[in-house]
């Protein structure tokens, strides 16, 4: 979050927090979570979750998998639940 931005009265424009940690098992499989916040300039924010699991099968194949899962609060159109997997 940072006070000094220089898009103030840019629309579109917003500002996001994120923690979050990453566990590697072995040279091939690791994991990670994260929590994201963010706020919006329409008074709109969000707190989004995020997992994931990446494997490296062999130096030329890796294959990755993510979920997220969160809900974005907008005061105008009502809350929207995000629920993403890739």
């Amino acid at each position: 979050m940072d006070p000094d931005r220089t898009d103030i009265g840019t629309r579109g424009k917003s500002s996001s927090l994120t923690l979050g940690g990453r566990s590697r098992y072995s040279d091939s499989i690791s994991t990670f979570g994260e929590q994201r916040y963010q706020t919006f300039d329409d008074d709109s924010s969000g707190l989004i979750h995020s997992f994931g699991l990446d494997l490296a099968a062999s130096d030329k194949w890796t294959w990755g998998g993510r979920f997220e899962n969160g809900i974005i609060a907008d005061p105008e159109s009502g809350d929207t639940d995000r629920l993403a997997l890739s």
